[in-house]
């Protein structure tokens, strides 16, 4: 009596499997710990780890015999991200254009959950090239889509809601902030140079900005985020600095200049906030993360240009989480790396 090819690995596959439950198997090696400043100054920022394809999260032994036994790949990966955010769950967003959509990595699943879903993968709201995203803390998730000129709102089961503003309120929507305090959401236009506002709704209130090099002016700007207090820290990037609104958009202060000295800036993009109110800044020429005080001046900085944990390839969009984890899209590296900031 012949046993088929398929079955037999099916019984292979098993006796690997008791094997590895009997503890005979060995784990992953661990990534070796790197963290910023070097001693003997206090560590700030810690490496964790990098998530770049489901298989990073859904850890099944079975999973990863499975495949070395097949010969399967896992297609769920990270192909061209742009932004990121973190929901009250701890789900991780991540703008995906090569996927056309927002994939949303749950280490955590509930029942009947997956460890990999989407957000405009298909109906109403479907996504074509995904960039920003913001999510408040009633949970709405805003999408920019800049192939379409569209911002689209989903709820906390990734339905679409609504569409924000009008068909022609955008030329390219980019990077997206929720404003807790004035409950408003701040959109990024960055080939109308301008800031514009809208309600929790989505209806259009107001345009802050134009083209130029002055206060209140921009030039191809490209994220923003907002701090406790309300204000709005917009990258600048073709001025090569950040600029600072109140909450009705009014100005308040810049730092940053074009050099390529720690400090200045050179292809910023990418821009969050820790809890104790510093500014995070990716600059994708440099391949690395700078930290300032609110008012510029420069703390820290990390990461440089490569493949290893810490190292980057075009960084781009960043977020904090409610425990003060990093987030940061490392485009050309196609994964999210992950970082753990230690407050004093």
């Amino acid at each position: 009596m012949n046993i088929s090819r398929d079955f037999a690995k099916l019984l292979l596959l098993a006796a690997f499997s008791i094997s590895l439950l009997s503890g005979c198997a060995t784990t992953r090696p661990k990534d070796t710990s790197v963290f910023w400043p070097q001693p003997p100054e206090k560590k700030r920022i810690e490496y964790l780890k990098s998530i770049s394809a489901k298989t990073d999260i859904d850890d099944s032994r079975l999973n990863r015999l499975r495949e070395s036994l097949t010969g399967e790949q896992d297609i769920e990966k990270i192909i061209k991200p742009y932004g990121v955010a973190v929901d009250a769950r701890g789900r991780i967003y991540v703008t995906d254009a090569g996927n056309k959509s927002v994939l949303v990595f749950n280490e955590n699943p509930a029942a009947g959950e997956d460890y990999l879903d989407y957000v405009g993968a298909g109906g109403s709201g479907t996504l074509v090239e995904p960039a920003g995203i913001a999510i408040s803390k009633a949970g709405v998730i805003f999408v920019s889509d800049v192939v379409q000129g569209t911002v689209y709102a989903y709820n906390q089961d990734f339905e679409f809601l609504y569409a924000v503003g009008s068909k022609d309120s955008f030329i390219r929507p980019a990077g997206l902030a929720f404003n807790e305090v004035s409950q408003e959401l701040v959109v990024i236009d960055a080939k109308s140079h301008n800031l514009k506002f809208f309600s929790a709704e989505g209806d259009s209130l107001r345009t802050v900005g134009e083209k130029g090099i002055n206060e209140s002016q921009f030039n191809v700007p490209s994220n923003v985020v907002c701090d406790k207090e309300g204000k709005i820290y917009v990258v600048d990037s073709m001025n090569f600095r950040v600029q600072i609104f109140n909450s009705a958009g009014e100005f308040v202060s810049t730092f940053g200049q074009a050099d390529n000295i720690p400090g200045s800036f050179s292809r910023p993009k990418g821009i969050t906030l820790d809890s104790d109110g510093h500014v995070y800044v990716a600059d994708a020429a440099f391949d690395n993360i700078q930290i300032f005080q609110p008012d510029g001046t420069l703390m820290l900085f990390f990461g440089s240009a490569g493949s290893k944990p810490g190292q980057f390839q075009l960084p781009a969009g960043m977020c904090f989480d409610s425990n003060d984890k990093l987030y940061v899209v490392d485009q050309y590296n196609r994964r999210i790396q992950i970082f753990q900031y230690v407050s004093q």
